[in-house]
This record gives structure tokens, C-alpha cells and sequence, in this order.
């Protein structure tokens, strides 16, 4: 809805302490972690694979898929702790919250 602030989602294995969790959507993540994508939310605009193009690339219909060879499947990708930053921009600037970062 316009206007209206969109809240994420808790993700799988998030805890919920009433504290922010900084690697699942409020700071930076620090040292590895894995980025976890919704699917049910994703709309293939693309932007984490622009903002990520060491791990992510898109299918033919603007999907991220894992980059790395032999990949099967992309909801669940380790990220390493150089990626870290890159990671978080891209969780952050998902316009669909489909996008988190978990310790890993």
C-alpha cells in the first residue's frame, strides 16, 4: 500500500528477543553469513543480483540464481564475510523484502 511502511517478515531461525537481529535486517552483518530469499515475496526486479554479481545472476525471467557451478537451488547461499557489505545493501535495497541476511 503506498504510503504505508512495510515490515519484514521474520525469517526461518530468526530469534525473536524483542532486540533487532543485525544480521537478519537491522545493521551490518559481520563476518559470514547466508542469504536467505523469499520466494513467495521475490517479483524478479533484479536488484540483488545487480548489487551481488560475485554470487547472484538472474534466469531468464529476472529470478537470482547462485552463481557459483552446480548450484541447484538459491533460497539459502553462504556469503562470505568480503561479501558481507554488498550482501546487506542488497537485502536492504530489495523493494519487496524478499532478501535476508542469517548467521551463518
Amino acid at each position: 500500500m503506498r504510503g504505508t511502511p512495510q515490515q519484514r517478515p521474520t525469517a526461518p531461525n530468526d530469534t525473536s528477543n524483542g532486540r533487532p537481529d543485525t544480521a537478519a535486517g537491522g545493521g551490518p552483518a559481520i563476518g559470514p553469513a547466508r542469504l536467505w530469499i523469499d520466494w513467495t515475496a521475490c517479483d524478479a526486479r533484479g536488484w540483488c543480483a545487480e548489487l551481488l554479481p560475485e554470487l547472484l545472476t538472474r534466469d531468464p525471467d529476472g529470478y537470482p540464481l547462485d552463481r557459483s557451478p552446480g548450484a541447484h537451488a538459491t533460497q539459502d547461499l553462504t556469503i562470505p564475510a568480503q561479501l558481507a557489505g554488498h550482501a546487506r545493501r542488497a537485502v536492504d535495497a530489495c523493494p519487496r523484502l524478499a532478501l535476508r541476511l542469517l548467521p551463518d
